[in-house]
């Protein structure tokens, strides 16, 4: 019996800690997984808003190509002097656009008052009560003006008589029509991302059941191998998607040449009875320069064509091309097949691919430093040293740890506003009345106030430790950073300016002091990545993800959220719970025996 009751003790102290590493590997798995998610929708949002911020602008070539067909066609009558009240025929002329593009809304001219001239819509008794404003999608080189309101687009082309501006073309589409399409292409990222968290999670079990010493590696591969794998799939949607779009185009343009030439023949004409076709088609192909063809054939006999070395022969598929085919209805009793063939070098789509995606690269590197430095942090968190002979060691490794993701966070939060911070200090200056040239002497004082911190900083950390410069530096960021959303006073920027760069000069200090006191001598090469990796990683993912964000938030709120999330830095690490509870711990002997 007495034997009995001592085994007790030892049978209760080994449940506990079987109990402890179960509760562990449980809290490990929910942590990755939990990070995963977070990683693949941080991804699928990067990939998401690069469409909104890419796609649309296809849809406005489109309709500015569409629109410049009834242009031309209204320029010769307005050149000739006749009032623009008097152009006959332009439902007849704008009828085959919006036969061909159901997503058009309407096709309407206003005059120089804006007052509704014309008007065709696919909605009966159309009317507009939309407030326009300039678009982002505006580009130097359009020959079309792009304004966008809540629920539509419209692309507007200038008419003039031979002396002045007479009027404005305008072309409606919907801002759903774009949502749609490029909510229905994400669909399947949502989709991938759930399969690949349910792979992952299988995965995760697998190893954690094995419980090899290369388990965290095989962990940190498989969790990479998921990320590149949601990567692949958003890149592979966007590519469909900025094709479509691309190739929208050259569908637009030979539907509407193809509706546009239905019309007659519906009426009993004959393809012969048609004259100046060779000239529409040149004029087609001149005001759209991506084209290098278009044709007209019967019965696979080229009738008609920009090129015109082919007139008479077998039509055949131009090779390296892109070509959209619309067949013509010749009346019910037409015995011959008529086509208009319309073809784009598949060089110039590539190209024009390879400029759109390129964006989303520069987004998935900075995604890939958030989601690989969350995962360390999750590991890390999970991982905190127990009492064991070598604490010490394992608490300087625990604590070396903690502070890559706080130096990161803190640089990624102020870069956040690099990309357009300078844009931003130039609207400020002229709306104060000031020379644009001054905007530069605020990063003059930035820097300035950065390098004079350095100095009484590094003195301080020798005296007194650490914890101060750390958080000092990181209020004086916080409050830069909150100043800038706050005050609209251009003036004020120079005194902001100083704040958050001496607020940066006393974070690197505290920083590179904390890493000499906790890291040994064979630590010091890891210390010094640490400040690299946090450095330039956080730089080039903040400026990234704060280019995305300020499309959709604009500059106030994203100068909110990261000062919001400088304060969130700050705040966090102290919540650690470890021997020595983070990297603000208030028990000394933390540091004072290292």
């Amino acid at each position: 019996m007495n034997r009995i009751s001592g085994l007790r003790p030892s049978f209760s102290s080994f449940f506990n800690r079987q109990t402890t590493q179960v509760q562990n590997r449980v809290l490990r798995l929910l942590g990755v997984e939990l990070i995963l998610a977070v990683s693949l929708v941080l991804l699928g949002y990067v990939g998401y808003g690069e469409a909104f911020r890419t796609y649309p602008r296809f849809e406005m070539e489109k309709l500015g190509a569409q629109g410049d067909i009834v242009q031309s066609s209204m320029a010769t009558f307005l050149i000739a002097g006749l009032p623009i009240e008097q152009f006959p025929g332009f439902s007849p002329l704008t009828d085959p656009l919006l036969k061909s593009d159901a997503t058009i809304t309407a096709i309407y001219v206003a005059d120089p008052k804006g007052q509704i001239v014309f008007s065709n819509s696919q909605i009966p008794n159309f009317s507009l009560n939309e407030k326009f404003a300039p678009s982002k999608l505006q580009e130097k080189q359009d020959s079309y003006q792009i304004t966008e309101s809540p629920n539509y687009y419209r692309i507007s082309l200038d008419l003039r008589n031979k002396f002045e501006s007479v009027g404005s073309l305008h072309v409606l589409l919907p801002r759903a029509v774009i949502n749609q399409k490029i909510n229905n292409g994400f669909a399947a990222v949502l989709i991938a991302a759930l399969i690949l968290m349910i792979l992952f999670g299988v995965f995760s079990v697998g190893l954690e059941r094995q419980m090899g010493t290369h388990l965290l590696r095989n962990l940190r591969l498989g969790y990479s191998a998921v990320f590149f794998v949601m990567a692949i799939v958003v890149v592979v949607v966007l590519i469909n998607l900025y094709a479509t779009g691309i190739q929208a185009k050259t569908k637009a343009l030979a539907n509407s040449l193809s509706t546009r030439l239905n019309s007659p023949l519906n009426l009993g004409l004959t393809i012969e009875a048609f004259d100046g076709l060779d000239k529409v088609f040149n004029d087609y192909r001149t005001s759209n320069p991506d084209l290098s063809y278009i044709a007209l054939t019967a019965n696979d006999k080229t009738l008609i064509t920009t090129d015109t070395h082919r007139v008479g022969s077998d039509w055949q598929p131009y090779p390296n091309h892109y070509e959209y085919t619309a067949d013509l209805s010749a009346g019910s009793t037409a015995a011959v097949r008529l086509g208009v063939h319309v073809g784009i070098p598949q060089s110039i789509i590539f190209e024009k691919l390879w400029r759109s995606v390129k964006n989303f690269f520069v987004l998935f590197i900075a995604s890939a430093f958030l989601s690989l430095l969350l995962f360390d942090l999750v590991q890390t968190l999970t991982g905190k040293p127990k009492s064991t002979p070598n604490m010490i060691q394992a608490e300087r490794d625990y604590n070396l740890s903690l502070i890559q993701p706080y130096y990161f966070f803190s640089v990624f939060a102020e870069g956040m506003s690099t990309a357009f911070l300078s844009p931003y200090f130039q609207g400020l200056a002229k709306a104060a009345g000031a020379d644009k040239s001054l905007v530069s002497t605020i990063f003059t004082v930035y820097f300035f106030a950065f390098v004079v911190a350095l100095i009484p900083a590094g003195r301080y950390a020798e005296k007194h430790g650490v914890k101060p410069l750390l958080v000092l530096g990181s209020s004086l960021t916080a409050v830069g950073l909150l100043s800038v959303a706050l005050v609209n006073d251009f003036y004020w920027m120079f005194l902001i300016g100083a704040v958050a760069g001496a607020g940066q000069g006393i974070l690197l200090v505290g920083v590179q002091s904390y890493i000499l006191q906790i890291s040994t001598s064979k630590q010091r090469t890891q210390g010094a990545a640490i400040i690299v990796f946090g450095y330039n990683g956080g730089m080039i993912s903040g400026t990234t993800i704060g280019a995305l964000l300020v499309v959709y938030m604009g500059v106030q709120n994203v100068f909110v959220v990261s000062g919001t999330l400088t304060l969130l830095i700050l705040a966090s690490p102290s919540s650690s719970g470890a021997a020595c509870p983070g990297i603000f711990s208030e028990r000394a002997e933390c540091l004072e025996r290292f």
